[in-house]
This record gives C-alpha cells, sequence and structure tokens, in this order.
C-alpha cells in the first residue's frame, strides 16, 4: 500500500508549549519532503496555520477542507482559495 496523503488534525491556537509549534513546522517539512499530500481543516491560524505554511513553503501540496459556515467565520488560507 502507497500513501499518498496524511489528515492532521491538530489545534487552531499555538498552544501553552513552543514545542507544539516547532512539531507543527517539522511536520509540514517532513510531509513536503516525503512527497505527502497534507490534508487538514484549512484555517489560517494556529497550529493548522503552521503546519499547512510550513509545507507548502516547503514545495508540499496541501488541500484545506472547510465547511462553509467555518469559510464565513474563520480566514481559510489563501494560497488554497480557488
Amino acid at each position: 500500500m502507497n500513501i499518498e496523503s496524511i489528515g492532521v488534525f491538530c489545534g487552531s491556537n499555538n498552544g501553552v508549549n513552543n514545542n507544539y509549534t516547532l512539531v507543527a513546522e517539522e511536520l509540514g517539512k517532513y510531509l513536503a519532503n516525503n512527497n505527502l499530500t497534507l490534508i487538514y481543516g484549512d484555517a489560517n491560524v494556529g497550529l493548522m496555520k503552521i503546519c499547512a505554511s510550513s509545507s507548502l513553503n516547503s514545495g508540499g501540496r496541501v488541500t484545506g477542507i472547510i465547511k462553509h459556515f467555518w469559510q464565513r467565520n474563520t480566514l481559510p488560507t489563501p494560497a488554497l482559495l480557488i
């Protein structure tokens, strides 16, 4: 079985420990460097933003999935808007 994408569920804030931010950034880089698509909740805030931005900045592929309700009330990641 060949894994092509990974779903990541993480916070919409940075958390109380700076290590969470560091790990989210490293995860984004890891996914990009290993040709894995990140699938996440598409919020442009917190750990979700850090992980997605890190993957995009490392040349990775990112798919954001957000409900219409949240799209109106939360800022989706601009790089993913179509």
